[in-house]
């Protein structure tokens, strides 16, 4: 009998440090990231917080790079690897040729039970007719 409790007692003392560091390993912490997007009398800057499935901390600066009394913004997509799953609201900045406006949106955050793949930065021009608009590269979620 003494003999099977320690054989059982040997087994723990290997599979549970082993299972306690597995454990810990799966636990992700959330990383920083930043992005933009230029365009024609236009920039935009986001940083934000990634998990695999939620972005949070979300900040935004736009600047007016022209002086052309044209209002600009900037807003974020966001895709999983079936398409679009949402857009961000839209950072609006009138104060005028080589200005910038900055944005932190505390409340807002973009959550998802599917994992979140990419993100996109929009830059556009509130110009006559449809605005125009320019968009970055894809930023890829580090957790995907």
């Amino acid at each position: 009998m003494k003999r099977k409790i320690d054989r059982f007692l040997r087994r723990s003392l290997v599979v549970l440090p082993l299972v306690a560091g597995i454990s810990v390993g799966l636990t992700l912490p959330a990383e920083a990231a930043s992005g933009g997007s230029t365009g024609t009398g236009v920039r935009a800057s986001y940083s934000w917080t990634w998990s695999r499935t939620a972005i949070t901390g979300i900040s935004a600066t736009v600047y007016d790079t022209a002086c052309d009394n044209n209002d600009v913004y900037g807003y974020i997509r966001l895709y999983d690897v079936a398409g679009v799953i949402a857009n961000g609201s839209q950072q609006r900045w009138s104060g005028g040729c080589n200005t910038s406006g900055g944005f932190t949106l505390s409340g807002l955050r973009f959550s998802n039970s599917r994992t979140i793949a990419v993100i996109r930065i929009f830059a556009c021009v509130d110009d006559a007719g449809g605005d125009s608009c320019w968009y970055s590269g894809d930023y890829a979620n580090p957790y995907r």
